[in-house]
């Protein structure tokens, strides 16, 4: 599940090789590897900002989550959304999906989330903003 950053200089994902799932970090000009997260839950589709400075991923109860691109704790910013797809130009806002396929976007700084479309027998994955 990695992602790349904007400027080709980073890549996150999530490993297992410390045991449990664990997103990760990676500088592709240095090799230097560094973890973000280090707690036991299950994580998936970690997503940087525009920017580089955040990392946005999904987590166990379907929670999303966004911290820091250099360490730290990670905030709650979405109860049950699944999965983030992508951010916006300006890194205010997140969208994605649920795994019954319900596409949202939400405003991280009012953390309103907002439904976008509900198809629950289509499958709706991968939403990006143009």
């Amino acid at each position: 599940m990695p992602s790349i950053s904007r400027d080709g200089s980073k890549i996150v994902f999530v490993s297992t090789r410390p045991g449990q799932q664990e997103v990760r970090t990676k500088d592709l000009r240095t090799g230097q590897e560094s973890a973000l997260t280090a707690t036991r839950i299950q994580k998936w589709d970690p997503q940087f900002s525009p920017d580089g400075s955040q990392v946005a991923f999904g987590a166990e109860d379907d929670n999303i989550f966004v911290m820091s691109s250099s360490g730290g704790a990670p905030e709650l910013v979405c109860k049950q959304c699944s999965e983030v797809t992508d951010w916006s130009a300006d890194g205010k806002r997140i969208i994605g999906n649920t795994g019954t396929g319900h596409a949202w976007i939400v405003d991280l700084v009012s953390r309103h989330k907002t439904d976008l479309l509900a198809t629950p027998s289509v499958d709706c994955h991968r939403q990006i903003f143009s």
